[in-house]
């Protein structure tokens, strides 16, 4: 291995642990979504609760921030809190039931000052 080929490696190290030592607070918040509104999704399928379903939650459908991922509860509640605005509810495929249709994603709007409170209700295949 080349000397200029340690230093790069030896340098990549450094950052990495400087990075996970003193992270920059622009880089602790970004990917995140959080804040003061409730939101409650409760997800339902022939009026029953589907439980331990992860929902998720974004501005746009793709991968959800870190804040945008909950699971439903025994009462098929996923609970989130978000900034005021327009939103995205929609699930992961990777996991989603077999038997349950899978769902387009929906848009909500998450207003200040009040618990926001949506039912999305899942059909059977």
């Amino acid at each position: 291995m080349k000397w200029e080929d340690k230093q790069i490696i030896f340098i990549f190290i450094l950052g990495y642990l400087a990075g996970n030592i003193f992270p920059l607070p622009f880089f602790q918040f970004f990917g995140k979504i959080k804040g003061e509104n409730e939101l409650r999704i409760k997800i339902l399928s022939e009026g029953k609760p589907v439980k331990n379903l992860e929902v998720d939650v974004a501005k746009k459908p793709g991968p959800p921030p870190k804040g945008g991922v909950a699971n439903t509860d025994e009462n098929g509640i996923a609970t989130f809190y978000l900034e005021s605005g327009k939103y995205y509810v929609f699930f992961n495929a990777a996991n989603f039931p077999k038997n349950l249709e899978y769902p387009a994603p929906k848009q909500i709007v998450v207003e200040k000052g009040k618990v926001n409170e949506y039912t999305i209700n899942l059909i059977p295949k």
